[in-house]
């Protein structure tokens, strides 16, 4: 659970001062158990003995720290619920194991890694991101214009923002074609994303003459009016699509599929890969009746996601990844790293990616001198910030990569 070897435990007993050190670590253990909890006292001990990143080194290291995390969390359960000594902890815990009645959600085996989970999140947040497949719903709503000003550039790249009411044609023909510039970027990132398959969904319109027109309409509309027709409700821009398709040579890679407002999409006709061997008759969607509530209890993620507080999950394609906000990640234990308070985002990233770029692997003298002349850089405060990257630079250079190799040993 620790992470270390039988070697490491015979080196303490030969070493006085390492023994002492770890008999008196665990009996603060042992009092933090008794004041603060099963659970506080189990993170200071993964802390401590670095077991998370010892154990992530290891070719099962995710699914073993999944495992330990969780069991402290229902061990936190069962003493909250009922207060139990240590001892008593550990009768419940065998009688658990011996019972094998792991039918509860609680004890549900949890997944190691998000990587396989669904995904709901913008546009603009995937950007720089890659994904198997990805389902685009809702690109071709359409908004109503509420606000009373728009903004838009003049040539010399000034930015101006005038009022609707008030602006000139060239002003609003401007600041139109520069939201539907932005449009098509979004749709271009949405359409980009996928490795393998992407569904893009068009529902038919009625267009208002205050609503703004989005670019997946355009583009659906320029290609049914291409094959020579006025789009309409219905399957006029079907129409268009399946001749676009056609046109283009696309077949292998493009399929059309349409059903009517009234259906559900998992009545129409579904082409599958006849070479696959999936049923699709023994797919059923599951209907979302009135009154139906989803289930309460903990909120399953990946450990590595919370111990390397990754905001999603993917590899970054992109140059330089808009900045998507920061999430919220408040964790259960107060003793968080310094780091853990860093601000999140892009931006953050980027100087990540910049210090370790420019980091000496094997000369830590020079690394808080480096740390807080790249935080100027960037616009972070130095005096509030070297410290906590120093110290998750130090962290991540004595990670243990296998036996006897650890990052800060590697030289340029």
């Amino acid at each position: 659970m620790l992470g270390r070897t039988s070697e490491d435990f015979q080196a303490w007993q030969e070493d006085p001062g390492e023994w002492d050190h770890w008999v008196g670590f665990f009996r603060e253990c042992h009092l933090r158990w008794r004041k603060e909890g099963v659970y506080v006292a189990l993170r200071r001990l993964f802390q401590e003995a670095k077991a998370i990143p010892n154990n992530l080194a290891r070719p099962d290291g995710e699914r073993r720290v999944t495992n330990f995390l969780h069991l402290a969390e229902v061990l936190h359960h069962a003493t909250s619920v009922n207060p139990l000594s240590p001892s008593s902890v550990v009768v419940w815990l065998r009688a658990r194991i011996e019972d094998r009645d792991l039918s509860g959600e609680e004890y549900q085996l949890r997944l190691e890694s998000e990587s396989e989970a669904i995904r709901i999140l913008t546009v603009h947040k995937s950007k720089g991101l890659e994904y198997p497949i990805v389902f685009l719903p809702s690109l071709s709503f359409t908004t109503t214009i509420k606000d009373k000003h728009f903004k838009y550039h003049r040539e010399d790249g000034t930015v101006v923002v005038d009022l609707y009411e008030s602006a000139t044609e060239e002003a609003l023909e401007k600041g139109k074609l520069e939201d539907g510039q932005e449009d098509a970027r979004v749709l271009y990132v949405g359409l980009t994303r996928s490795a393998s398959r992407c569904y893009l969904y068009h529902a038919p319109i009625s267009i208002s003459e205050n609503a703004r027109l989005p670019a997946q309409v355009r583009m659906m509309r320029s290609w049914a009016v291409g094959e020579g027709h006025e789009p309409s409700p219905g399957n006029g821009v079907m129409d268009g699509v399946e001749s676009w398709i056609a046109d283009h040579a696309l077949n292998n890679q493009v399929e059309a599929s349409s059903f009517s407002p009234g259906q559900s999409p998992a009545d129409r006709d579904w082409v599958g890969d006849p070479e696959g061997e999936t049923d699709p008759a023994g797919l059923r969607a599951q209907t979302w009746t009135r009154g139906r509530q989803l289930p309460g209890g903990s909120i399953v993620s990946s450990f590595s996601g919370l111990t390397k507080q990754v905001d999603f999950d993917g590899r970054d394609y992109d140059g330089q990844p808009e900045d998507a906000g920061r999430e919220d990640q408040a964790g259960e234990d107060g003793e968080k790293p310094p780091i853990f308070d860093f601000p999140a985002g892009a931006h953050a990233g980027n100087l990540m990616h910049d210090v370790f770029e420019h980091l000496e692997f094997t000369d830590p003298a020079s690394w808080e001198q480096l740390i807080a002349r790249k935080l100027e850089d960037h616009q972070f405060d130095p005096d509030e910030w070297t410290g906590a990257v120093l110290g998750m630079v130090e962290q991540v250079m004595a990670t243990e990569l296998k036996s006897g190799l650890s990052v800060g040993s590697v030289g340029r």
